[in-house]
């Protein structure tokens, strides 16, 4: 399987580095976003490994939803061979900010 960042999750992805950087530091800007990337690398083997996300509004794409550490989900979607990655959610935030995401 092959796995594509669409550009609103990598826009999440430079969100949450530029965060850590102003916030915390360069290392652990660092840190979070090689720990973002480089666990969806388990995907390409086993793609239904992250339990499907349900959300309130109703989309027509079966989005599965990946905890990484202890604050971020990695939400995405598989089409044939190919995993697509929609979004990145900080589950501090509100749902329903998380939720409006997913387009």
């Amino acid at each position: 399987m092959v796995i594509i960042w669409l550009p609103e999750a990598q826009r999440h992805l430079k969100e949450i580095y530029l965060f850590y950087k102003a916030n915390r530091s360069l290392k652990a800007a660092i840190k979070v976003r090689q720990e973002l990337f480089t666990s969806v690398t388990p995907l390409k083997k086993f793609s239904q490994m992250a339990p499907i996300e349900i959300f309130s509004t109703k989309t027509t794409q079966e989005y599965h939803a990946l905890t990484v550490g202890k604050y971020f989900k990695i939400v995405y979607f598989i089409d044939n061979e190919r995993i697509y990655i929609s979004a990145i959610f900080d589950c501090r935030q509100d749902p329903k900010v998380n939720e409006q995401k997913i387009k």
